[in-house]
């Protein structure tokens, strides 16, 4: 109710003025920083903030000079002797006797002691790189150790480095299960990536096999999994398509770009596996990747875009195929005629070679990704496609978001997708000045697993920042820093501020355009607001 015509309402706010107040307050300075709560003197409510930005900097620093000075491989270093869920065995006892619900901690077992070492569900297949990931990051682990001290009064709890192959060191040291794999959870792929729009355009000509067990299109089904798993979230764009004799779409979305939320993937992918059972037809993929562009197109004219970066992935078994540059990018130019260009476009192939094609010579795939800074992977087929157990897919089962999911995956595809990973997370490897994104994310405020044993729930903010190997030119994304906070002292300090009658204090996480960023919203009164991006 409207409190417009109330006199000492207006009162209060001339006499408090309250845009000066609220600048007093998020700098810790002025006439009323005395009556500030003891979390936020010395520097006002940003104070927390920038600790807790100033905590995942310095351990950015820290891993992106560990990855410059890295030679090699220690021969004699076994990763094996160091804490981790696959070998500990008996030592799980110990966890648990390590264990103490001291407020920071609760929820998961674990020792204060040491930090704990998670490998990725690829382990087997990809451990010169894996142990490669545990021999660089071990080494900030005595940071982490002295972070908990030296930032004790802003509800410092875990913190993480966590590797694009899939490794990730926690700190204190705690159980996540043998299913934990980094690249799947939302928390990694939101701190490593800005938005960007995605259009997945999947051959459907005959020689993709559609009834063959083990054929190329069971197999570009595992890869669409696993990519819109492991490289879509719902601050994204996506859209998938079907190449026989025409492009086909979902009905339920049509040529409409789509946030990558949980639902919307999942309609994608119902309708893409029933209609990918259908019989194909040509599969004229110039004309798919135009229809692409034209979907990325519309969406930024729609204003539908994120106005990220924009891949197209094409998979196919055809290595000789058109020329996709001609038949699609050029001939999308020319019609979209005196209309602005679509910057920041990857073309990314995925081909699904048969034996005896040869993946070493040139394709049109290459020259496609050539043309449009991207990437292609060559993936050898089975000898057999009715043969299932010459299949490299398999059943992988993952935690994610504390959530048990099981799909069949090509391993080989998340150990090819580094590049892939990479360009989505070039605009952050980049200074600002040189047109870069600011790369720290803070994520949403949530509300923490249960405390083992125990009701009731604590409210956690988590911020993440990526870190980049710096010998490469340009940077290449090496992984994610990560640390949660626990807001309970910071929501009682501000229930306690001494505020006049009538004011609200709200703090809301904002996000600005594809920059990653919290804002602090303070409301003051009814009709009064105003922000400040720290």
């Amino acid at each position: 109710m409207s409190d417009e015509n109330n006199p000492k309402r207006l009162y209060y706010l001339r006499e408090v003025q309250p845009f000066q107040l609220i600048d007093e307050w998020m700098t810790g300075s002025g006439t009323n920083a005395k009556n500030l709560p003891k979390l936020f003197q010395g520097g006002g409510m940003r104070k927390p903030f920038d600790q807790q930005r100033e905590l995942i900097e310095d351990l950015v620093e820290r891993l992106e000079q560990i990855y410059f000075d890295f030679v090699s491989v220690d021969p004699n270093f076994s990763p094996a002797t160091l804490y981790n869920e696959t070998n500990a065995g008996p030592q799980q006892a110990n966890w648990r006797a390590d264990y103490a619900p001291d407020g920071l901690f609760q929820g998961r077992y674990i020792s204060q002691t040491q930090c704990a070492f998670h490998k990725p569900t690829t382990e087997k297949l990809d451990s010169l790189h894996v142990d490669a990931d545990i021999l660089r990051i071990k080494d900030t682990c005595g940071v982490m150790m002295g972070n908990l001290d030296k930032y004790k009064d802003i509800g410092l709890t875990f913190q993480y480095a966590s590797t694009i192959n899939g490794v990730t060191m926690d700190y204190p040291a705690s159980l996540r299960g043998l299913g934990f794999d980094n690249r799947y959870e939302t928390w990694f792929k939101k701190s490593l990536w800005p938005p960007k729009d995605v259009v997945i355009v999947v051959d459907h000509s005959g020689s993709m096999e559609a009834s063959a067990p083990c054929g190329a299109l069971k197999l570009a089904e595992a890869q669409v999994r696993s990519i819109l798993r492991s490289f879509i979230t719902e601050q994204d764009r996506v859209q998938l398509m079907l190449i026989g004799d025409d492009p086909q779409l979902s009905p339920c979305f049509g040529t409409t770009l789509v946030p990558g939320n949980e639902d919307n993937l999942q309609t994608l992918l119902d309708w893409f596996f029933g209609a990918s059972r259908e019989p194909g037809g040509a599969g004229t993929l110039g004309a798919g990747v135009m229809e692409a562009l034209n979907i990325l197109r519309d969406a930024t004219d729609s204003g539908l875009s994120t106005g990220g970066a924009k891949f197209v992935i094409v998979m196919t078994d055809g290595l000789e195929v058109e020329d996709i540059v001609e038949q699609g990018i050029r001939r999308h130019a020319a019609q979209a005629g005196s209309k602005t260009p679509l910057t920041g476009l990857h073309m990314v192939g995925v081909a699904l070679a048969h034996p005896g094609q040869n993946v070493k010579a040139a394709t049109p795939l290459d020259a496609a990704a050539c043309a449009q800074r991207g990437v292609v992977w060559k993936l050898m087929l089975a000898q057999d496609s009715m043969d299932r157990q010459g299949c490299r897919l398999r059943e992988v089962n993952v935690s994610i978001d504390d959530g048990q999911l099981s799909f069949e995956a090509d391993p080989a595809l998340l150990l090819n997708a580094t590049d892939l990973v990479a360009l989505a997370a070039f605009p952050f490897s980049l200074p600002p000045e040189d047109g870069g994104l600011p790369s720290m994310y803070w994520h949403n405020i949530r509300a923490d697993i249960k405390v083992a044993n125990k009701t009731g729930f604590r409210t956690i903010v988590s911020a993440g920042k990526p870190f980049f190997d710096k010998r490469a030119s340009p940077p290449k994304a090496a992984g994610v820093a990560t640390a949660d906070f626990l807001m309970n002292d910071f929501a009682h300090a501000l229930r306690s501020i001494d505020v006049p009658a009538l004011t609200h204090i709200s703090v809301i996480k904002h996000q600005v355009s594809t920059s990653h960023d919290i804002c602090m919203y303070l409301y003051v009164s009814l009709c009064i607001c105003t922000y400040v991006c720290t």
